[in-house]
């Protein structure tokens, strides 16, 4: 079991920065933004174990951000794409999360028996 447990922690460790690293060189050429960018690789850390819930919502309100921030302004980049990824991961970690409570908390609960009970 531990064995199990630790190829998969160790398979995350690796999976995460180079999924950073193919975000950050596939936006390298292009004039993208910081924003944008942010919401994109924490949605995609809200999804493992290392920032669960918090990397969610730092996702949708960096790309929340971003997106106010090019109604306000037009953009000399358009990462539009990028902001709505980090928002859709950023809502799917925040649903898996609230999923996880919630089983926990069904888990854990007493269950109780239904109808009448026979006391000796």
């Amino acid at each position: 079991m531990n064995a199990v447990m630790f190829t998969l922690g160790g398979g995350l460790c690796l999976i995460v920065p180079a999924i950073i690293l193919i975000v950050l060189i596939s936006t390298m050429n292009r004039q993208d933004n910081g924003l944008a960018i942010l919401s994109l690789v924490t949605g995609v850390l809200g999804l493992v174990p290392l920032l669960p819930l918090v990397g969610s919502i730092a996702a949708i309100v960096s790309g929340n951000m971003y997106l106010r921030q090019i109604r306000e302004n037009p953009p000399a980049s358009n990462s539009e794409g990028l902001a709505h990824a980090g928002i859709i991961l950023g809502w799917i970690g925040v649903g898996l999360a609230i999923v996880a409570v919630l089983g926990v908390f069904l888990f854990l609960m007493p269950v109780r028996a239904v109808g009448p009970t026979l006391v000796p």
